[in-house]
């Protein structure tokens, strides 16, 4: 379960002592990256030039470090607001060229081995191969809109922390679907508590979607009191559709808080799992992510109360959400 980087950063016209200071960042993410891709990675990189004449300018620049083959844009350096340029440019190429990729503030956990320096990155984020996830893509048709084309890489990351794949034995495969299905029906309730969309997800199709073992899902359901769910009707009396669609139900009801946890691990923390949450369905990409990710949790952007129920939604796992 590989994951690639995705790293954007804006450099300037070097000048003086600034221009040394950039030059050493360059060559270290230039070594970096060469090293990544060598490895078999495919991380990646947008450099944007403020101040440069042309983008054939700031390609030559990047060649003296070993960046020709990075992507790059160049910006009006003279512009009284740089981040009005930068916004526009970060959103058309990552919808162009990393659809996938999830915004992440610790990337560097995420991603083990990076030798990338510790600069002021403008965007910064993790993407997985969606081919990997063949088998589960029934799932992601589940997720909304916001959060369908990168669902594989929220799925990688998930299932990483919860250390089980696919293809394993039949109990992994088990959790592995159901894991699958939980974020999708999860990230549904993010979207509905943030007031994005209404609360749309549906058991039955989810029952559909993938391949789910009847039999460990009915005995897990019937476990957590599937005939008190049922309005006093025999399991043996209902049909199969509705059975699994309410044994479902169940299930993923019982996991939201563990779904939760897991996922604040993968991202390491609830912060900054809300702020991927969050900057996944409202992108802030005319600020540094660091900039706009602490004004987003510090007030600054938004007063705490009108996102007070999503926090509580991500921190107690589910919340007081109501599915009805």
């Amino acid at each position: 379960m590989s994951l690639s980087v995705v790293l954007i950063a804006v450099v300037h016209r070097p000048t003086g002592d600034l221009g040394a200071g950039q030059e050493l960042d360059l060559l270290r993410t230039a070594n970096a990256w060469l090293q990544r891709k060598q490895a078999g990675s495919n991380d990646g990189l947008l450099i944007i030039g403020a101040g440069f004449g042309s983008k054939d300018e700031l390609g030559e620049f990047l060649h003296h470090f070993g960046l020709a083959a990075a992507n790059c844009a160049c910006v009006d350096g003279e512009s009284d607001d740089l981040s009005e340029a930068v916004g526009p440019l970060v959103e058309r190429w990552l919808s162009k060229e990393h659809p996938a990729a999830v915004p992440s503030l610790n990337w560097r956990k995420q991603v083990q081995g990076l030798v990338y320096p510790e600069i002021e990155w403008w965007w910064t984020g993790v993407e997985a191969q969606p081919d990997e996830l063949e088998a589960l893509y029934g799932a992601a048709e589940l997720a909304p809109t916001n959060f369908n084309l990168a669902f594989s890489t929220w799925l990688v990351l998930l299932l990483r922390e919860m250390e089980i794949w696919l293809f394993e034995n039949e109990a992994e495969d088990y959790e592995t679907s159901i894991a699958a299905l939980g974020l999708a029906r999860w990230l549904t309730g993010f979207d509905a508590v943030s007031e994005n969309n209404f609360y749309d997800f549906d058991y039955q199709q989810a029952s559909e979607s993938l391949a789910i073992s009847k039999v460990r899902l009915g005995l897990e359901a019937g476990a957590l009191g599937l005939s008190e769910t049922l309005d006093g009707d025999d399991p043996d009396d209902v049909d199969d559709e509705k059975l699994m669609a309410s044994c479902l139900h169940l299930c993923l009801g019982e996991r939201n808080a563990c779904l939760a946890r897991t996922l604040s691990g993968a991202f390491g923390g609830d912060s900054a799992l809300f702020w991927a949450l969050h900057s996944s369905i409202w992108p802030a990409f005319s600020k540094s992510m660091e900039t706009a990710a602490s004004d987003l949790v510090n007030g600054i952007e938004l007063d705490l109360a009108e996102v007070d129920r999503s926090w509580r939604f991500v921190s107690d796992g589910w919340g007081d959400f109501s599915e009805e």
